[in-house]
């Protein structure tokens, strides 16, 4: 699928100015903050880390895409925290190191789409924090939307005989993330009680 010259443009226009406001938010973070947010991201990593060595056939994607160990949960307990703004910079941050595990891209604007982007959406969890199931869906559905644009523009020749490239860019892409999705519900769930500010945020 071919979005033509103004498209490209439009997209990096776009992504700049998505960069650009989360920085102007994140610049604002103190000493503890940053903390924190490095104490998540380590964590994040090894989740990922753990996954890759627990359960290798939970890659199975060709194309990319693999189930986790609620590796996304430090990023929405974040998002959820301290707005969408960190929950947003710390996806971004997290996908690079997750590029760095398998460093191949088909395209820039497929590298940004399935990377940055997609893994900064996640940060949408922060816009409706009093609702942790909500939060999760709408952050997770974010970073699946991208992948799917991703799968329709760059991936569509993959798609089976008969296949409509649409339908299978999100079937393929759903197939690993309405999982992921689940299990940081579920994840979340269990830590919900337990967080101190839970209560502050409902308020």
């Amino acid at each position: 699928m071919d979005i033509g010259t103004v498209g490209w443009i439009s997209f990096g226009i776009a992504f700049l100015l998505g960069l650009s406001l989360i920085l102007s938010q994140v610049r604002r973070l103190k000493t503890p903050d940053w903390v924190e947010i490095g104490i998540m991201l380590a964590l994040c990593f090894a989740l990922k880390f753990l996954s890759r060595q627990l359960i290798p056939s939970f890659r199975i994607w060709a194309q990319g895409g693999s189930i986790t160990l609620a590796s996304m949960v430090p990023i929405f307990y974040l998002a959820l925290k301290r707005g969408w703004a960190v929950g947003a910079f710390a996806g971004i941050i997290y996908s690079l190191y997750d590029f760095l595990l398998s460093p191949y891209f088909y395209h820039p604007a497929q590298f940004f789409l399935d990377y940055p982007i997609a893994f900064g959406l996640l940060g949408l969890a922060g816009l409706f924090r009093k609702n942790y199931a909500l939060s999760i869906t709408i952050g997770g559905l974010g970073r699946l939307f991208a992948h799917f644009l991703s799968g329709v523009i760059f991936f569509s020749s993959y798609a089976p005989e008969g296949w409509n490239p649409w339908v299978y860019s999100l079937a393929y892409n759903s197939s690993y993330m309405v999982p992921e999705i689940m299990i940081s519900v579920y994840v979340m769930s269990l830590l919900w009680p337990r967080l101190k500010w839970v209560q502050q945020t409902a308020s």
